[in-house]
């Protein structure tokens, strides 16, 4: 429940009261009377604003900051930026702002505070002949919790559509282990038994469970809550061969061929590993979904191993998408699929995410089927 209208009432006449000390306090000690409005205005933002030199010490920050940090203004001063968080985000921003020859920056950062996590939407100027610099932050925790929620809906459906799959493909190896374990046991009443044919039921025991275990892991890996990811590099094989899986018993029973190039075992991509993954997965499914009432099915990986950049694409043996759906294909809830089936959520969690990763996806109108493409550097800045 909020406060009583009498108790708001009373915390604002107190919050305007102490306003008024401070402008009576300020003009009494010589401060011009524009740079007091400007001070009140600053500290009343509801936007966390820091200045630093060029060596990365704080000049000075507003009340916003000082509020969040528990930390008096006046103790910042003269102390290095990031000094109230033992996390490195706000020391390299500001460093990559002095270093890079534009005068603005801006990121989203995650940071943790008096042990609570937020994020926040930094820009920062440089000024002052590039000497010293200023940082606003924007509060953008809630919208990160909603949009981490609505990846994992998202992932969920995705699960959630190859369900059928994926037990048809459970089901397959489960039946030939009961055929196998059974006929080990007639052999065994029977007295026809041998050590060559035990070891036969069991290799083929054995690959089978290994197949179940494949789909299990894959599924883990994929259906886990990512929030607390960091970037690390990955191998791109791993990712791509991950994704592939998963995706597989859909193909399987769509009756489509999935054909994917060869990917050097070193060759690495710093990502989040399981939404790089989704997206991936999310391209070769509608993909999928495109080709199952064609003659030829196929789906193709492809990468090209750039100088700074990797580039993934997915294209399939259609014509293409209708041209007057190319320019909103990203946005929230258009599909081209059936009614019913999509959330048509798909390709804008997509794309978010690998915007995420400073990367872009695009529909490439000029391939003669569908394509899509995934560009994303190899090292995050």
């Amino acid at each position: 429940m909020g406060k009583p209208k009498r108790q708001q009432k009373s915390d604002a006449s107190k919050s305007i009261k102490k306003t008024q000390e401070k402008v009576i306090q300020l003009v009494q000690n010589g401060t011009p009377l524009t740079r007091v409005r400007e001070q009140i205005v600053i500290d009343a933002a509801p936007v966390t604003i820091s200045w630093i030199d060029s060596n990365l010490n704080y000049l000075g920050v507003n009340q916003a900051l000082s509020d969040l940090c528990g930390i008096p203004k006046n103790e910042f001063i003269g102390l290095a930026i990031g000094f109230h968080t033992t996390e490195k985000y706000f020391q390299e921003f500001a460093k990559r702002l002095f270093e890079q020859s534009e005068e603005i920056l801006h990121e989203e950062l995650k940071t943790t505070i008096n042990n609570q996590t937020s994020w926040h939407y930094i820009v920062g100027r440089k000024y002052n002949g590039n000497q010293e610099g200023v940082l606003i932050g924007v509060d953008i925790t809630k919208q990160k919790r909603a949009e981490q929620h609505l990846v994992f809906s998202e992932k969920m459906s995705s699960l959630g559509e190859m369900a059928a799959s994926i037990i048809h493909e459970i089901n397959n190896p489960l039946a030939v282990i009961t055929a196998y374990t059974e006929k080990l046991r007639m052999d065994a009443e029977s007295g026809s038994i041998t050590p060559e044919s035990v070891t036969q039921l069991a290799d083929s025991v054995e690959k089978n469970a290994d197949r179940i275990t494949k789909i299990i892991n894959s599924l883990r890996g994929f259906a886990r809550r990512t929030e607390r990811d960091t970037f690390l590099p990955v191998a791109l094989k791993t990712v791509v061969t991950e994704a592939v899986e998963l995706i597989q018993v859909k193909a399987n029973r769509a009756r489509v061929e999935i054909k994917t190039d060869a990917i050097p075992k070193e060759l690495t991509i710093e990502c989040l590993e399981t939404e790089l993954a989704q997206v991936i997965v999310n391209l070769i499914s509608n993909a999928i979904d495109a080709v199952e009432g064609l003659e030829k099915r196929v789906v193709s990986v492809s990468f090209q191993n750039q100088k700074e950049e990797i580039e993934i694409s997915v294209s399939d043996t259609g014509k293409g998408i209708d041209p007057d759906l190319v320019d909103s294909l990203f946005h929230p809830f258009v599909t081209t699929k059936p009614k019913g089936k999509g959330t048509g959520l798909g390709l804008s969690i997509s794309n978010s995410i690998i915007e995420k990763h400073q990367g872009m996806l695009y529909y490439d109108f000029k391939s003669k089927n569908t394509r899509f493409v995934i560009k994303i550097p190899k090292t995050q800045p």
